[in-house]
């Protein structure tokens, strides 16, 4: 064979994996969103699930320079998730009871303020007459 045949032919044979490896990015999110409609029955989420599947792929077949950003921003995401300092479950309780308490009061006081207003209005909407 001449190098030129040899080109064409390993040529050939790239495209014909491209286009393989498209068939199996396509049937792989086929196959999780089916499993996926199956476990839900609900079809939106079936099909958000099934278009983010292909994206991520994609991304993860298609593009090394993309694929090596995700992984490298997961591993940001992971690690910057371990600097966290998470709170208690006590100081959450009291947290969420002092908002709670606030919540209440404002409540209360809008409504007062309300009250008060209506009946000043309509007091005096009641003299003009």
């Amino acid at each position: 064979m001449e190098l030129k045949e040899v080109k064409k032919t390993l040529n050939l044979i790239r495209i014909f994996l491209k286009k393989i490896k498209h068939t199996i990015v396509l049937l792989l999110s086929f196959i999780l969103g089916v499993f996926i409609f199956w476990k839900t029955g609900n079809l939106s989420d079936t099909l958000a699930s099934s278009f983010l599947i292909l994206f991520i792929l994609i991304t993860l077949f298609f593009r090394k320079k993309r694929r090596k950003k995700l992984f490298e921003f997961l591993e940001d995401v992971f690690l910057e998730m371990r600097k966290i300092n998470w709170p208690s479950l006590q100081e959450t309780l009291q947290t969420t009871f002092i908002i709670l308490m606030i919540v209440i009061f404002s409540s209360f006081a809008f409504w007062m303020i309300d009250k008060i207003l209506v009946y000043t209005i309509s007091s005096i909407i009641t003299l003009r007459i």
